[in-house]
């Protein structure tokens, strides 16, 4: 349903942000995105976040009941980020059709999960 609505029928000309609902004492997850890969990673010029991803964290905020905080991090920093504890999970996105992108480099005390959508190649990353 996300993924048709976020991917495959999306309208480049007229890209809605997407609300991440905000929950009274509930616990805040902060996840790193880059925002510079549209459609599945985006935040708009003016800071609004959408997108693909965005919208998976907008579902895992509703069912788990937990607040998320987007984290806007440049590409080569996400894996300090998350080491320094700046951020709990990044999404990371890694594209298969590019022979010039370098397997993902997970660094010690990192574990990578299984892609949670298949187009390229996108994945959860965490602290052990």
């Amino acid at each position: 349903m996300l993924e048709e609505k976020y991917i495959n029928n999306l309208d480049v000309n007229n890209i809605v942000p997407i609300e991440i609902p905000k929950f009274d004492d509930a616990p805040t997850i902060t996840v790193a995105i880059t925002g510079d890969m549209p459609p599945i990673d985006y935040v708009a010029p003016n800071g609004t976040p959408a997108g693909y991803n965005t919208a998976v964290l907008s579902e895992i905020a509703k069912r788990l009941h937990v607040n998320i905080k987007l984290e806007n991090i440049d590409t080569g920093a996400r894996a300090a980020a998350l080491q320094s504890g700046r951020v709990d999970v990044v999404f990371w996105f890694q594209s298969n059709l590019d022979s010039n992108v370098p397997a993902i480099d997970v660094p010690e005390g990192i574990i990578l999960s299984e892609p949670y959508y298949k187009w390229n190649e996108q994945y959860f990353i965490g602290k052990k």
